[in-house]
């Protein structure tokens, strides 16, 4: 009987930790999924003006600003066209992206353009790559915890000490991705600030941190040593049978 209530309480333990990780793959994909669709649709309008500008004489820097902060609210005001009741719309932006095309410089080479186009900085590029193949990673990292959880409570079995380094490499992972990513947005504020410098557009320049990813990553962290005092209580329990 009492085996029976601790792999009934087992498997409970489990199923709360796959709902706990999949819970976390969602929100993951929530936070990245917006900017990633706008990052690929500016993209697309980068390359668009690049290749056409292959026929000309002179080619075409096409530089993107992905979500740059405003320092105070921009307040636009628009009037609906063909309206009989007078109606005004204001619009309150806090954020925007932003597309600057310029032509190149004559010893520009192609490469250099290319690396040039996220944020005006071949380092802005560089970490765009990066916090894909990071995020990547976590998608990996959470689907491999996910299954091999599945497997200990579909065979019985203690809880794998791999998910303990898993969980831990997805928390550190989500740190470096939060420190990457506030210093790629501010190296692209202070890029757009120097376009809009002496316009009624006042960029943010400030390094600003996501607590919220950070705290998310202490959790992480907090879980992954709960699962090696998970999987040492399940080695023990083992040599004690």
């Amino acid at each position: 009987m009492a085996n029976t209530n601790k792999q009934n309480l087992k498997t409970r333990i489990i199923i709360l930790y796959i709902v706990y990780f999949a819970a976390l793959l969602g929100g993951v994909i929530y936070n990245t999924a917006p900017a990633m669709k706008r990052g690929a649709k500016l993209g697309s309008e980068v390359n668009q003006i690049l290749f056409e500008s292959l026929g000309d004489d002179r080619l075409r820097v096409s530089q993107v600003f992905i979500n740059v902060p405003l320092t105070v609210n921009r307040q636009i005001d628009l009037l609906q066209a063909d309206d009989t009741r007078n109606t005004s719309i204001s619009l309150a932006a806090s954020r925007f992206d932003m597309l600057v095309s310029q032509d190149a410089e004559n010893d520009t080479s192609f490469i250099d353009i290319i690396f040039r186009s996220v944020g005006g900085s071949a380092a802005v590029y560089i970490s765009s790559i990066m916090l894909m193949l990071l995020n990547i990673a976590v998608f990996v990292l959470i689907f491999l915890i996910i299954n091999s959880l599945r497997r200990s409570a579909g065979n019985d079995t203690p809880l794998s000490p791999k998910c303990v380094w898993y969980t831990r490499t997805i928390g550190l992972i989500l740190i470096v991705i939060d420190f990457l990513n506030a210093w790629s947005e501010w190296t692209m504020a202070k890029g757009a600030a120097k376009f809009l410098e002496g316009s009624e557009y006042t960029v943010n320049t400030d390094f600003n941190l996501n607590y919220y990813t950070l705290l998310l990553a202490a959790l992480v962290i907090f879980t992954a040593e709960i699962f090696s005092i998970g999987s040492k209580l399940g080695e023990e329990q083992k040599l004690t049978i």
